[in-house]
């Protein structure tokens, strides 16, 4: 067995690893035999190792200790420090590092030997002023009595297609059923347009393909990487002929197009699609066909490789860049138990996330996971092998694999397709996140996942919203806290946008994902969602064929009622939402509603000049799958020179003055400044307000007026939900009872009842019935006698407006 050399400072002696925590985790029978003493937690023990303080960005006194002592550990901990790049902001840092162990599970040890206490590896943290990031080392061993003693995985190979690792990943393949699967498989017989024949060694020129004339299967592998801010490879108009009878010289081929076919060429695959290769680049018509399809592409390949360890094609996936280090073993407990331990640093960033998810950083440590064509292109993949800088991923479906021995598939790093309205929001949220190089890709990359979603359920899709949840999904919310402009600028860019992309409505409309989040309200852990519109239709006109693609502009006409903010915005203090600012609107010093606003704002308040709350939906208070409604009634922490009642605002306004009313026509005879192109344009028609809204825990509730009242059923026999009431209306017909005719809440089917509003703050644009989202507001009931609920839009008339 090989030793390594252990030479370790006085400080550093704590990173030898002390096994006799688990003497608290064996139990023995009288008759001398072990056991586990398994207690069902998760409970996780830290032995503190040492503290270290140095000065960035050199870390002298690490780099000293060294030199002068040979500690291997302080020139590991210097080198790891500086490889997480992080730019630290004070003269000096201070590290604290700890073994974790964390119980979660049974493993088995030497002989019968079973416990729930596992090694987790080196954890700790990183202080630089009050900044803090997490720091952790994962551990590993070759040696199997070490790895089943201390509850770890082995050792990630130095050589990402080692025989070890092609071995492992060739088995997985072997043993999905790719036949039977492409057979039941709608899209069962889907080529791309061209592929690149590889040849069957490395020494042949790939050549483009048609795969038109191809009659038999064809097995090919999709390349998902990051194109990167250096010039590339790419198929052209005068490149394409040559490409295709000569073939690509290999010098040519970037590393990662080289990586790519070795991968090919090791799992017998003679076929890859590479976007920038197999798409002609500077043919829009050949570019916008190819785009609509991508998701067909990866969904058919036999295997996606993704290359998470390159930031671009000039880069190699396949050259591991490892940070380990070798240590020394020797049982406390079992002399018979030693070898080798490997630690290997996993990142500084990421403060607070346990050690057994250490996994999921390696994926969002990498260029590729913030990249917006990323995100369509595993998504869609039915199998992806991914190369991280220290370890090979195998994914089918949901479940996962890694070379090191692990597995999950209760846990995964992305949401597969599933045709429900939570996991489209989910989507969004990480979509949101991701970075373009062209902002106008934004609805392309996403439009194969709306084509899956669409293959799943009769639905129409405009600007990311669903027609069966338009409303709901209007009361999106930006995250101010990342957001630097102001109200003057958010509105010059909603006017004059250097670059369109889509309507104020749409969550995706302020700037390029990847600027700053998104949040869905709160509204969808309601419960019983109700329409509060006489109509809504939306529509967009798009910039080429694709429906689903760029846009050139698009209109929200709604009809609701409209009132005008009744006095200026008072931020409140809110422990919930720390991402963007809360306001509250009051009426003659009362509660009246709650707002977000689509800009962040310095200072205590915001003038309410030009801004109205729009209508659009209520819910009842009941509880939505247990949970309880937030309430945001009456908080008196307001700041500023402003007392609680509104008196010092200049702005306050006793009547409740409306917007004027627009006079557009239907659809067809709208003359929109705005609209460049009249045709093609996607139309969501008009929306139902009897239709169900899909509830978060998949169930439909029935929206509108009085079902139990349609059907006779009122109050005739009650199943008792909760107790909440609103005194001024009879409790029969308002408390939350399930009646057993309908099944419905009896609340919701009682009109006049008062109930939680919900809608958007709206502004003026520059043509007259024509207005920008530029917030989100709700107005929670508050019991007989307040103005606050849908009572607060009760002397408001329904209007036409037109949402650009």
């Amino acid at each position: 067995m090989d030793r390594v050399d252990n030479a370790l400072c006085e400080k550093c002696q704590g990173i030898q690893l002390d096994d006799r925590v688990l003497s608290d985790y064996i139990r023995r029978l009288p008759d001398g035999s072990k056991y586990s003493d398994k207690t069902g937690n998760s409970e996780e023990i830290l032995v503190p190792i040492a503290s270290w303080s140095d000065y960035p960005p050199e870390f002298p006194k690490l780099q000293e200790s060294h030199i002068k002592t040979g500690c291997i550990f302080c020139k590991y901990l210097r080198e790891a420090v500086l490889f997480s790049k992080v730019e630290f902001q004070e003269p000096h840092i201070d590290i604290h590092l700890s073994h974790n162990w964390f119980n979660d599970g049974t493993f088995l040890g030497k002989g019968d030997i079973t416990r729930d206490c596992n090694y987790s590896g080196i954890v700790g943290h990183v202080t630089d002023g009050e900044a803090t990031y997490g720091i952790y080392f994962s551990p590993g061993s070759d040696d199997f009595q070490i790895s089943r003693w201390l509850g770890i995985y082995s050792t990630p190979k130095p050589v990402a297609l080692c025989k070890e690792n092609v071995l492992w990943a060739t088995n997985l393949l072997e043993n999905l059923d790719h036949t039977s699967a492409r057979q039941e498989d709608p899209d069962h017989g889907f080529f791309p347009t061209r592929l690149l024949d590889i040849g069957e060694t490395d020494t042949e020129n790939p050549r483009l393909i048609s795969t038109a004339k191809e009659t038999g299967p064809i097995s090919y592998c999709a390349l998902s990487y990051c194109w990167g801010a250096l010039p590339q490879l790419t198929t052209m108009k005068s490149t394409f002929q040559q490409y295709s009878l000569q073939g690509i010289p290999l010098n040519e081929l970037t590393k990662v197009f080289k990586d790519a076919i070795e991968v090919c060429h090791t799992f017998g695959i003679r076929y890859l699609w590479i976007d920038a290769l197999c798409i002609i680049q500077d043919d829009p018509s050949d570019w916008e066909r190819e785009t609509t399809m991508m998701h067909r592409v990866y969904r058919n390949s036999y295997f996606t490789i993704c290359a998470l360890s390159s930031d671009s094609t000039h880069t190699s996936f396949l050259q591991r860049k490892q940070h380990k280090l070798d240590l020394n073993f020797l049982s406390l407990l079992d002399s018979e138990i030693s070898g080798k331990l490997t630690l290997e640093f996993q990142g500084l960033p990421h403060r607070g996330v346990a050690p057994f998810l250490y996994r999921n950083n390696l994926f969002e440590d990498t260029t590729w996971s913030t990249r917006g064509w990323t995100f369509q292109e595993d998504e869609m993949s039915k199998t992806a092998l991914y190369f991280t800088n220290s370890r090979l991923f195998f994914r089918t479906g949901n479940q996962y694999f890694t070379e090191d021995g692990w597995s999950s598939t209760a846990f995964s790093f992305t949401l597969r397709i599933r045709p429900t309205l939570s996991n489209w929001y989910s989507k969004i949220l990480r979509f949101r996140k991701k970075k373009f190089a062209n902002a106008e890709d934004i609805f392309p990359s996403l439009s194969g996942i709306v084509r899956e979603y669409i293959s799943y359920h009769d639905d129409i899709y405009v600007a990311g919203h669903w027609k069966r949840d338009f409303l709901r999904g209007l009361l999106w919310h930006s995250v101010t806290c990342e957001l630097e402009e102001g109200r003057e600028t958010l509105l010059r860019n909603l006017s004059f946008p250097p670059l369109y992309i889509a309507p104020s409505w749409s969550y995706l409309s302020r700037t390029e994902p990847g600027e700053h989040g998104i949040n869905f309200h709160q509204v969808l852990n309601e419960g019983h969602f109700r329409s509060m519109v006489k109509s809504a239709n939306a529509w967009t006109t798009p910039a080429g064929q694709d429906p689903y693609g760029r846009i050139l502009a698009g209109v929200a006409h709604i009809k609701g009622k409209v009132i005008t903010c009744q006095s200026d915005l008072l931020k409140i203090n809110d422990d919930i939402f720390t991402t963007s600012d809360i306001f509250q609107i009051r009426v003659d010093g009362a509660y009246a509603a709650t707002c977000q606003l689509d800009w962040p704002v310095n200072g205590d308040w915001e003038s309410s000049h030009n801004l109205s709350l729009l209508l659009l939906g209520s819910t009842c208070h009941c509880w939505q799958d247990g949970r309880p409604t937030t309430h945001y009634l009456d908080k008196q922490d307001n700041k500023g020179g402003k007392d609680s009642s509104g008196s010092g605002n200049s702005n306050d306004r006793s009547d409740r003055s409306h917007v004027g009313e627009s006079t557009h026509g239907e659809p067809s005879g709208r003359k929109h400044r705005s609209f460049a192109v009249e045709e093609p344009t996607v139309s969501l028609m008009l929306l139902n307000i009897n239709e169900p809204v899909e509830s978060e825990t998949g169930n439909k509730e029935d929206e509108g007026i009085s079902r139990c009242c349609e059907l006779g059923c009122a109050g005739s026999s009650l199943q008792d939900t909760d107790d909440e009431t609103d005194s001024d209306v009879a409790s029969s017909e308002t408390s939350h009872k399930l009646c057993s005719v309908c099944g419905h809440c009896m609340k919701c089917c009682t009109s006049e009842v008062n109930r939680h509003a919900w809608g958007l703050i709206i502004h003026p644009a520059l043509e007259p019935g024509q207005y920008f989202r530029v917030g989100v507001f709700t107005s929670r009931s508050d019991g007989p006698g307040s103005i606050c609920g849908t009572r607060l839009f009760d002397q408001a008339d329904y209007q036409e407006i037109d949402i650009i």
